[in-house]
């Protein structure tokens, strides 16, 4: 969580909200998650800029594999705790704790944080990533799926989240802020049913209700789970993540 608007009223209770207890560990639900998700993408000797990083469980999984990592935060004692633990936290807006100048990166991820940037601000934000950006560098972020009805949970179940994004959003966005998208998809799936066939088939059904109801509408196809990550690389880059 990293608003840029840094309206540190509504993140006063946040972490208790949230139920961050434990902080800079994974568990073995986040660890197959993160797996998954980043499949393909080699961490090890990369710098690595997380924007807010939360419970600090990616930060951690990602140092675990190879990464030099720096986080960003609006929780103060949250970044204190990392600092204490031997990571590199900053408190406060990405655009006052990193220096383009200075620093530049391999990869950023947001993840669950853009909708908390308010939408006149957004573009602004992404140029700023776009600056710290090294060459055939990633930018990967997970958001509410603002086009999808089955988004409205997560999105509408927090105050704190001022905008709406979708893959729509994020074509029309990207060339405007000099950045390429590689893909937008589901988040990954991950069952938590004790019967793994119960998840085989209820993830296959999604797909069914996915392809049917675009098809229905006549509508491209677009992805309709709660979360959708996307992934931006610099316009004139030539990477391609697997």
């Amino acid at each position: 969580m990293m608003p840029s608007n840094l309206n540190r009223h509504n993140y006063s209770n946040y972490q208790e909200w949230k139920k961050w207890g434990r902080l800079f560990v994974y568990n073995e639900s986040q660890r197959r998650y993160f797996e998954h998700e980043f499949s393909g993408i080699d961490f090890s000797g990369k710098q690595l800029l997380e924007i807010g990083f939360g419970d600090g469980s990616f930060l951690s999984w990602a140092q675990s594999q190879g990464a030099h990592v720096v986080g960003c935060e609006l929780i103060e004692p949250i970044c204190s705790s990392g600092i204490a633990q031997g990571y590199d936290t900053r408190f406060g807006d990405v655009r006052t704790a990193i220096s383009p100048a200075q620093e530049s990166f391999d990869l950023v991820i947001a993840f669950d944080v853009l909708e908390h940037i308010l939408p006149d601000d957004l573009l602004d934000f992404l140029k700023f990533i776009g600056g710290v950006m090294k060459p055939n560098s990633l930018f990967i972020v997970r958001v509410p799926n603002g086009q999808s009805p089955f988004g409205l949970v997560n999105q509408y179940g927090d105050i704190t989240h001022v905008n709406v994004l979708s893959k729509g959003r994020f074509e029309q966005l990207a060339p405007m802020a000099q950045l390429e998208m590689v893909y937008c998809r589901n988040a990954f799936r991950f069952g938590k049913s004790e019967i793994k066939l119960i998840d085989v088939v209820r993830f296959k059904l999604r797909d069914f209700l996915n392809a049917f109801i675009t098809k229905v509408y006549g509508l491209e196809h677009i992805p309709l789970d709660q979360n959708i990550v996307a992934c931006f690389k610099k316009i004139g880059d030539a990477r391609h993540p697997g």
